[in-house]
């Protein structure tokens, strides 16, 4: 469980098996069982000193985020979802599988806080 007024911590690994042409922006949201957003946080890889533009096809970028669970945050479950987007034309990057993110399996509880 994670507390109202504490922060969530999240870790991503990246990989491309291409060169990237477009500096992606990533996108991580804390959302509720109807996809409110919770809590977010958007980024250029590595807190902004891995822009896509720069990776070299094979290397893998480590990612931490930190999503800060306000003390508003209703307690209940939540989920994690994780995407990519061009700032500059704010269009999603489409995934292989349809979609414009992953949802990640595990699912966090919020509870009051102390």
């Amino acid at each position: 469980p994670i507390a109202q007024g504490n922060a969530l911590e999240l870790t991503f690994y990246w990989q491309t098996g291409q060169e990237l042409t477009s500096s992606l922006t990533v996108f991580v949201h804390l959302v509720d069982g109807e996809g409110n957003i919770a809590a977010q946080r958007d980024s250029i890889p590595a807190s902004g000193t891995r822009p896509t533009t720069g990776w070299a096809p094979g290397e893998v970028i480590e990612d931490h985020y930190t999503l800060l669970i306000r003390e508003d945050v209703p307690p209940g479950v939540y989920y994690v979802r994780v995407g990519w987007y061009n700032a500059t034309t704010g269009e999603r990057v489409r995934l292989a599988v349809g979609g414009d993110f992953w949802l990640l399996p595990r699912r966090f509880r919020v509870v009051a806080g102390p």
